[in-house]
């Protein structure tokens, strides 16, 4: 995260992204325990994971997935290259000697399954952690768009006096995260003095 900061990476704005789905693309995945570890998908599957695509739903006693694995990886590799094309660049500014990151590939050849039978595999326990997607089902206002996110303007909406923080890409790429949240907040605390103002 240090890194992502210093290359500038955390205080991108949504223009920067390819699309407005890629909203819902996860922050790199890594963990403090141990002394720091990856736990890139491609990690995970060297120490025993299977990956599939996006769970789509259960059919019965199948589980089912998009076949979209290869395009997931295939995306979350050009990012962390990406990323380690930046780190190198700001080190040798900073002048910096870094190792060589070693840039993973995948090492299965089959293809990833897109319907599992839970019984036959002797799948008795599905541990749903899940989601990157806003879920404001319970807001009965037609404020959102295609993909959950509402209509706001760095997190205040047309409506007066509603705003949100804390979600992907409302300013910045570090809008959903400690690091971040505090200046959407300070920005959305503004915009609602300003509307009591006129009250």
């Amino acid at each position: 995260m240090r890194w992502m900061v210093d290359v500038g990476a955390m205080d991108e704005t949504i223009d920067v992204l390819p699309s407005p789905k890629a909203r819902v693309a996860g922050n790199v995945a890594v963990s403090g325990s141990r002394g720091g570890r990856d736990c890139n998908p491609l990690v995970l599957e060297a120490a025993g994971a299977e990956l599939h695509g996006r769970f789509v739903g259960f059919d019965g006693n199948q589980a089912l997935f998009e076949d979209d694995l290869d395009a997931s990886i295939e995306f979350g590799t050009n990012f962390e290259r990406d990323l380690c094309r930046r780190w190198e660049d700001y080190a040798e500014t900073v002048e910096l000697d870094l190792p060589d990151h070693p840039l993973r590939a995948r090492k299965a050849t089959n293809a990833a399954e897109t319907e599992i039978a839970l019984k036959r595999e002797g799948i008795h326990t599905v541990l749903w952690a899940g989601g990157f997607r806003p879920a404001f089902g319970w807001i009965d206002i037609p404020l959102f768009d295609e993909l959950g996110f509402p209509h706001a303007r760095r997190g205040a909406t047309a409506i007066p006096g509603l705003a949100f923080v804390g979600l992907p890409w409302l300013h910045t790429r570090k809008s959903p995260l400690l690091l971040g949240v505090g200046d959407d907040a300070a920005h959305v605390a503004g915009a609602v003095a300003a509307h009591l103002e006129t009250i």
